[in-house]
C-alpha cells in the first residue's frame, strides 16, 4: 500500500496592512495500488504569483527525504526519479507512478515554493 501525508505550508506575506497567502495541501492521505499497476497523488496550492516550484519527495519509514521532481510554473524541470514517475504541473499537481514496485510504498510530499526572480 502507498500512503501519501498530508503536508500543509504557508507562507505569509504582509504589505501595510495587506496580506497574501500562499498554501499547499496534499489532497489524499493514503493510495494503494498493485505491482505493474498505476497510482496519482494529488497535491493543489494557491497563491497568487505568477512565479512558483513545487517539489516531490518520498520517504521511506524514518530515513531521510529522497528528492523525485522538481517543476516551476513554466513545467517539470527536473526528474531524478526516473521514467515511471511523472507530474503534471497545471495548477492541480499530481505525482504519477506507473509500473508499481514494493520499494514504491512510502511516504510522499508536495512542498512548494513562491520564486522571487
Amino acid at each position: 500500500q502507498l500512503e501519501s501525508s498530508l503536508l500543509r505550508a504557508r507562507t505569509e506575506v504582509r504589505v501595510g496592512e495587506s496580506c497574501m497567502e500562499d498554501a499547499v495541501t496534499q489532497t489524499q492521505l493514503a493510495a494503494s495500488g498493485v505491482e505493474d499497476g498505476s497510482v496519482a497523488l494529488g497535491c493543489t496550492y494557491e497563491t497568487d504569483s505568477s512565479y512558483y516550484s513545487l517539489y516531490w519527495y518520498k520517504q521511506h519509514g524514518a530515513e531521510k527525504l529522497v528528492f523525485l521532481l522538481w517543476g516551476y510554473s513554466g513545467g517539470l524541470k527536473k526528474n531524478e526519479a526516473g521514467k515511471r514517475f511523472s507530474a503534471d504541473f497545471k495548477k492541480f499537481e499530481s505525482l504519477r507512478i506507473t509500473g508499481l514496485e514494493l520499494r514504491d510504498s512510502a511516504t510522499y510530499f508536495c512542498a512548494f515554493n513562491r520564486d522571487t526572480w
